[in-house]
């Protein structure tokens, strides 16, 4: 084969995490590549990213540096969900809502209705005053995905002080226990 296609084939073998030592020696021979550790590589360094990037949150960094590690990593692993839990986190962290919840937009294709996205975009929705809009949701989410309520109250634990959430709460574990699901409108604020 010509030089060009046993890199390609190399390529092709880290792209789609081919392993096969025997093969991999050869191919290493002949490029310089060597594929596993690469295939390893690939995937620590979005683990890296996204541990950067909640350091510089920590830290208190710029905004900017924090958001463009955290899309390095999504660059690498677009479909993996923890990655996108720890950047909504860090955008809900910074303030940063209109953006978080564009991103959530885009996401719904993706990942469709996530429990752990839904309760985020009601975290964000409630810190933006849109009251109605994220009872809604709320609503929705305690419907999806009642076990996941920790990621909201991890978020922002007040909001449970807010008396339109208390109630919704409180009428969806009601309702719950008698098999019913409540409605939005019959929550007192």
């Amino acid at each position: 084969l010509p030089h060009e296609q046993v890199v390609e084939l190399a390529n092709f073998a880290i792209e789609n995490e081919l392993v096969d030592f025997e093969k991999d020696a050869i191919l290493q021979q002949m490029t310089g590549k060597d594929i596993v550790n690469t295939i390893k590589l690939n995937k620590d360094v979005p683990g890296f990213f996204v541990a950067l990037a909640n350091t510089l949150l920590a830290l208190e960094a710029e905004p900017a540096e924090i958001i463009t590690n955290f899309l390095l990593a999504l660059e690498l692993k677009p479909q993996s969900k923890t990655i996108w839990i720890h950047y909504l986190k860090a955008l809900f962290q910074l303030e940063l809502f209109d953006e978080l919840l564009e991103d959530l937009d885009a996401m719904d294709e993706m990942f469709e209705q996530n429990g752990d996205f839904m309760y985020i975009r009601v975290a964000a929705l409630f810190k933006q005053g849109k009251v109605k809009e994220g009872t809604n949701v709320l609503l929705k989410a305690l419907s999806d995905a009642p076990q996941k309520l920790k990621v909201l109250l991890a978020l922002e634990p007040d909001i449970i002080q807010r008396s339109a959430v208390a109630n919704l709460i409180a009428a969806h574990k009601r309702m719950y226990k008698k098999g019913n699901q409540p409605d939005a409108d019959q929550i007192e604020e």
